[in-house]
């Protein structure tokens, strides 16, 4: 593997035109796995790090031919276990690796919906997911993870379960298998549900959304949106064939499915840490330090750890990435203003997107304003003030008028029966001269407190500016129905005392306390701090679920109050 190098001139360049010969929208991910194993049998789809090499990673490699195998090998496999009903719904939960991407591809061949139920789910909510789908089959990677324990406690809940363990990558790929049709034409295939994902379950149980053909389709389609003169496309076609790109973040989640997409549409090859660690601070410097990649796509706290911390030390093995891409959260400022001014020739980009539409297109917003959002000036999203005296605005998508870009918002693949669909996001318009058409993020409007003198607050405006604090792991700030607004810390360094903890943060909540409206600061008497017994309810993408958090430490958000003389 270390023969692997970023030698390719065409870094840098971001916009390709659509070739004539590829039916854009209109392909198959079988159909084109098959194509690319049978044109380019060594070509890498995927390099995965060794469990038990940190720090000094060694790899393996998954071939388009390898991997074309592993899908006929386990689409005959479940057809063998599951030949009573070729279309009943099965789920995986699984290791990180790339038998999520196979077992995806021999479902569909197979003519299995799937449902992606995430390894990180309480037992709860993953039975919740199976009833609401009508599942009663899951699959998972065992050999010795704990996941066996998870899903047995999940059949012990469900009457009449079945498991199964799912057989290795490596058996996957060395049992030689005969071709496994699949021989649907993109009009027969298009509405076919084949995969669902689920929501992280911050409003309640998780819930799945129903995935098709079109909608995995629709990241084909980046090469069809039209592009201003001069300008370059924030979407999927950033991926350089046989470019390197790690993925940092679960490849249960819609970023997983995504970067499949990108994977063979692309011929990009996608690069993950090892199965016996998440995606992770270490894991993610370990893999800078040992290959060289053209792209980064992960969480922000990835992109704190690379460019943040450890961005002076690496970057030599920065320097030649063509784009870093961050997604599920507010990029710390500090870490996007280290990447403008020492990646020079690297596109630097915020996706935004929800599982219920995927990633929307945009243009990649001036270097000066990388933290701000450039939606397509024609294709949208819509921008609704939320009532006529705020500087709020929601994202709203509609369908698109003119037939060609009906393809455009894949919400409407999943709820076909709307015209409208309100996402609940909040932006607000760039203040700065000249760049009123970039838009800043500002969080959900669930995320809005309403205090009990009837004043709004935005959390985001504190939380998003606390994130780096070297002994933070993460906040929460509470203050619903009250007169006065406290957060939730969670300590960074297990044993610290409460003591500690605020001596090491107070100044930096004190100087973001100055930024914001005396009604939204945070008081030191309503800090609660948050145990590594009970640590803050998060999301696959590693970012704090604020009602599930806060209902987790209700109590003592509520004893806090009393001991301050708030009740």
């Amino acid at each position: 593997m270390s023969s692997l190098s970023n030698d390719d001139p065409e870094v840098g360049v971001g916009y390709h035109r659509p070739s004539k010969d590829i039916n854009h929208g209109k392909r198959l991910l079988p159909q084109v796995l098959d194509k690319i194993a049978a044109e380019d049998p060594d070509h890498l789809i995927g390099i995965i790090a060794d469990p038990g090499t940190m720090p000094n990673l060694t790899f393996t490699s998954l071939s388009s031919s390898q991997m074309a195998n592993a899908v006929n090998f386990t689409s005959q496999w479940l057809c063998q276990l599951l030949d009573k009903d070729p279309y009943e719904t099965i789920a995986f939960i699984g290791v990180q690796d790339y038998r999520y991407w196979i077992i995806v591809l021999a479902a569909m061949k197979s003519g299995h919906p799937l449902l992606f139920a995430s390894p990180r789910n309480a037992i709860v909510n993953n039975v919740s997911l199976l009833n609401a789908t009508n599942c009663d089959v899951v699959f998972y990677s065992g050999g010795g993870s704990p996941l066996e324990a998870h899903v047995k406690g999940i059949q012990n809940t469900i009457s009449g379960l079945r498991i199964h363990e799912i057989p290795s990558l490596e058996q996957m790929v060395a049992v030689k298998s005969s071709h496994y049709p699949y021989n649907k034409t993109f009009d027969e295939a298009k509405n076919d549900t084949v995969l669902f994902l689920h929501t992280s379950g911050s409003t309640g149980n998780p819930k799945p959304i129903r995935i098709n053909n079109a909608f995995i389709a629709r990241v084909g389609c980046d090469d069809l949106v039209p592009v201003p003169p001069g300008r370059v496309l924030a979407a999927s076609n950033l991926a350089k064939k046989k470019g390197l790109s790690y993925l940092g973040a679960p490849l249960f989640h819609i970023s997983g499915l995504c970067t499949m997409t990108i994977a063979l549409y692309r011929m990009n090859t996608t690069v993950v840490g090892p199965i016996d660690r998440p995606p992770s601070a270490d894991v993610a410097c370990a893999i800078v330090r040992s290959i060289k990649l053209t792209a980064i796509s992960a969480v922000p706290f990835i992109h704190d750890a690379i460019f943040g911390a450890n961005g002076e030390e690496l970057k030599d093995r920065l320097t030649g990435l063509h784009h870093v891409n961050s997604f599920g959260g507010p990029l710390r400022r500090e870490t996007g203003r280290w990447c403008a001014e020492n990646l020079p020739n690297t596109v630097l980009w915020q996706g935004y997107g929800m599982t219920e539409n995927s990633v929307l297109a945009m243009l990649v917003p001036p270097r000066s304003h990388w933290h701000c959002f450039e939606f397509h000036p024609t294709l949208g999203p819509s921008m609704e003030r939320i009532s006529p005296t705020s500087d709020l605005y929601e994202v709203v998508f509609r369908r698109h008028p003119d037939p060609k870009f009906s393809w455009i918002h894949n919400v409407f693949e999943v709820y076909p029966r709307l015209d409208e669909w309100r996402s609940g996001d909040l932006f607000r318009r760039c203040k700065d001269e000249g760049f009123e058409h970039l838009w800043e993020h500002e969080g959900r409007i669930d995320d809005i407190m309403i205090l009990s003198n009837g004043a709004k607050v935005n959390p985001l405006h504190i939380e998003a500016k606390l994130m780096g604090q070297p002994t933070l792991k993460g906040c929460v700030m509470f203050g619903d129905g009250h007169t006065a607004c406290g957060m939730l810390v969670e300590p960074n360094q297990p044993g610290i005392s409460k003591e500690e903890l605020l001596n090491s943060v107070w100044a930096a909540i004190e100087e973001v306390n100055m930024l914001v409206p005396q009604r939204a600061r945070v008081l030191k008497s309503l800090i609660v701090v948050v145990s590594a017994e009970k640590p803050l309810t998060r999301s696959p993408k590693g970012i704090p679920v604020r009602k599930m958090s806060l209902m987790l430490y209700e109590a003592e958000i509520q004893e806090a109050y009393r001991e301050a003389g708030y009740v």
